[in-house]
């Protein structure tokens, strides 16, 4: 058969990054940057391929609504940084519903819990300030600890531990989304129309 000619493979989405814009956007990409390569290798793909999607990616003049949702109705995990500002914003909360919908429907026709829903802390929260929702799902690695995304990531002690931890998240979202196959679609026309949760 042979490998696949770069480009031509099948466009799957592995993971949807949902954050809150403005909270130190160019690291936010930086990541999302690091999360691909790592998905990539994990899953064999060329170099090149789109693994995930990222709203800073979109061109000027994009519909971003109608990419967002069409993101959203086909990716297999969804990651959120969570912050002060991500609770405070509407669409981020719109994101999450629209995923957490697809999820739940899965659930319900499996029994099975997939663990594809993967809020991470990107600024660290003041005690009680996590939102229920979130609080419920909450990620945890020994390797982020306490610690939050954005402090691996910009404190350079740390600089071995965040390689670590982007391998490790890597390889649940690849595993995860082989073993989880979430139905595609979602009940909302556009992003607008769609609840926060």
């Amino acid at each position: 058969v042979g490998p696949a000619k770069p480009g031509s493979e099948v466009r799957l989405l592995y993971f949807f990054l949902s954050y809150a814009r403005g909270d130190e956007d160019d690291l936010v990409r930086q990541f999302y940057n690091d999360l691909s390569v790592e998905v990539r290798v994990r899953a064999g793909l060329h170099k090149d391929a789109e693994v995930g999607f990222i709203d800073a990616r979109m061109k000027a003049g994009t519909i971003w609504q109608g990419h967002l949702v069409d993101a959203l109705s086909q990716c297999r995990s969804f990651v959120a940084l969570l912050s002060p500002r991500y609770f405070l914003s509407r669409p981020c909360g719109q994101e999450w519903q629209i995923f957490a919908d697809r999820v739940a429907r899965y659930e319900d026709d499996t029994g099975l819990e997939p663990s594809v829903l993967k809020p991470l802390l990107w600024v660290p929260l003041p005690p009680g300030k996590m939102h229920p929702v979130a609080a419920r799902v909450q990620f945890s690695s020994d390797l982020l600890g306490d610690t939050s995304v954005r402090q691996l990531m910009r404190l350079q002690r740390h600089q071995d531990a965040y390689r670590e931890f982007v391998f490790e998240l890597a390889g649940q979202i690849v595993d995860s989304a082989e073993t989880h196959p979430i139905p595609k679609g979602h009940s909302y026309p556009d992003l607008e129309s769609a609840p926060s949760v």
